[in-house]
């Protein structure tokens, strides 16, 4: 039984641009539910509800492998295409209790490319942790690029998590700059050109509840809640993307001299000089930018209103009783 979950992870000057169909609260698996697939090895993610904020998804594998893209259950992916989105941001809520890697996918573009918040081995743990790739140290955090089996590591922190953390992981991209927040993880870079937040989802390695034999291991890594927001800096109720001035409010969208920069910000409008947007006569700065799409806004904007995700008191011991009472399908 499904229900449709409205996000309301949504913040002042943000509007929401994407809801899911609410994760299985049975164990049942999720993929090909709500537009969720799974990885290479079409390796099944459950849910487990705990309280009444959601429920969680999870790997169900949990046994070490050969990296990216090498097709076993350790390679394990749970992503759903939400809509295009070039700057905004994506939360959701992370809870791990494993030592091995976790991560959130976004801008995945088949299987063979997509961006990652790759978190490798738990603090102050020094055993039997896996890690994907050796291009960053265990333990560690990094935002990588994976195609194919090649990663390219585009920023990395010596920060990583400890075992039984909850906390809220959060990639905002905007006007070409990207922000990742986890917990004490803090990573800043430039975005490549074709960055954006379409194809968001999780990623576990060696970090479900059974080994491939079938024997319950009991740690994995837990997302739930997942929220895409578009960016909408002057709260007019048109997002960023197709906003032809973003830092000035002007819902009419209004461009009398057609150049794609709107009246509201254009200092030389009409008048055949160089546009810069900054308000000083040269008019480019408020204009759209990250190459997005041109989307259309998606209504009424509900951004004045803030909300917050909350603490959780999970009592996820639980977890482990529950995953008792049931076997990987």
């Amino acid at each position: 039984m499904f229900a449709l979950f409205l996000a309301t992870q949504v913040h002042a000057g943000e509007v929401e641009a994407w809801t899911y169909t609410r994760f299985p609260d049975d164990g049942d698996s999720i993929a090909g539910t709500g537009g969720w697939t799974n990885g290479y090895d079409e390796d099944p993610w459950g849910g487990y509800a705990f309280d009444e904020d959601g429920a969680w998804a999870f790997p169900w594998y949990d046994y070490g492998g050969s990296g990216f893209g090498s097709g076993d259950g350790s390679d394990n992916w749970l992503v759903n295409e939400a809509e295009p989105v070039w700057q905004g941001v994506y939360e959701t809520e992370v809870y791990v209790d494993d030592n091995d890697a976790w991560g959130l996918v976004f801008g995945k573009d088949g299987d063979a490319h997509y961006y990652l918040l790759l978190v490798c081995g738990s603090a102050g743990d020094s055993d039997n942790k896996w890690c994907p790739t050796d291009a960053i140290d265990t333990p560690s955090s990094a935002v990588i690029e994976v195609s194919g089996r090649n990663v390219t590591v585009l920023a990395e922190s010596s920060r990583t998590f400890s075992e039984g953390d909850y906390d809220i992981a959060r990639i905002a991209i905007n006007d070409g700059a990207v922000t990742v927040r986890w917990n004490q993880i803090a990573l800043e870079f430039e975005a490549p050109a074709d960055m954006m937040l379409t194809g968001i989802g999780f990623y576990g390695y060696n970090q479900g509840l059974y080994t491939e034999s079938g024997d319950y291991d009991g740690d994995s890594a837990y997302f739930r809640n997942p929220v895409v927001s578009w960016f909408d800096d002057d709260d007019d109720g048109i997002v960023d993307d197709a906003d032809n001035c973003e830092k000035v409010e002007n819902a009419d969208q209004a461009d009398a001299d057609g150049d794609g920069l709107g009246t509201a910000c254009d200092d030389d409008e009409g008048g055949g000089g160089t546009d810069s947007g900054n308000g000083n006569g040269n008019d480019t700065g408020d204009k759209a930018e990250g190459g997005g799409p041109g989307l259309t806004a998606p209504g009424a904007c509900g951004c004045n209103a803030t909300t917050g995700a909350g603490t959780v008191a999970l009592g996820l011991s639980a977890v482990g009783a529950l995953a008792r009472r049931r076997r990987a399908p």
